[in-house]
C-alpha cells in the first residue's frame, strides 16, 4: 500500500473511532503517560491499576501481564468495529461493569463473563479457566 493511500486510510479509522480517540489523546496529556515498547502494539503505562481501550489508545499499569494487554487490544478491535458506537455498546456497559464489581457487587460471576469483556478475550483469543 502507498504512503497515500496508507494515511488516508489512518485518517479515515481515525474518524471512524473519533469520540474514542478524542478521550484518549486527553487521557494522554492529562496522566502523562509513557509509551512501552513492551508489546508488538501500541501501550502506554499509566498508575492506575485497570485498563482502558479507546480508539488507538490501550492504557495498562506497567505491572500489568501480557494477558491484560492482549484483552484491551480486543477492546480496541471492538472500537474498529463499532466506530462511534463503541462507547454507548461497550464502554460505558464495561466502566459500569467494573464499577459494579469494585463495589462487591456480582461477586459469584467473573468480570470476564460479561459481554463487553467476553468479547474482548474472544478477539484476542485469550482462554480463562473461570
Amino acid at each position: 500500500m502507498n504512503v497515500n493511500k496508507r494515511y488516508l486510510k489512518n485518517f479515515a479509522l481515525f474518524l471512524w473511532q473519533l469520540p474514542q480517540n478524542i478521550l484518549g489523546i486527553l487521557i494522554k496529556i492529562i496522566t502523562k503517560v509513557e509509551l512501552t515498547e513492551k508489546y508488538s502494539f501500541k501501550v502506554y503505562h499509566w498508575k492506575l491499576n485497570g485498563g482502558i481501550s479507546l480508539g488507538n489508545y490501550i492504557f495498562i499499569n506497567k505491572d500489568s501481564t501480557l494477558t491484560t494487554a492482549l484483552h484491551e487490544k480486543g477492546h480496541q478491535k471492538q472500537s474498529l468495529y463499532l466506530g462511534w458506537l463503541y462507547l454507548i455498546i461497550i464502554g460505558l456497559p464495561s466502566l459500569i461493569w467494573a464499577t459494579l464489581k469494585t463495589l462487591g457487587l456480582f461477586s459469584n460471576v467473573s468480570y470476564y463473563k460479561f459481554y463487553t469483556e467476553a468479547w474482548a478475550d474472544k478477539l484476542s483469543n485469550i482462554k480463562r479457566n473461570e
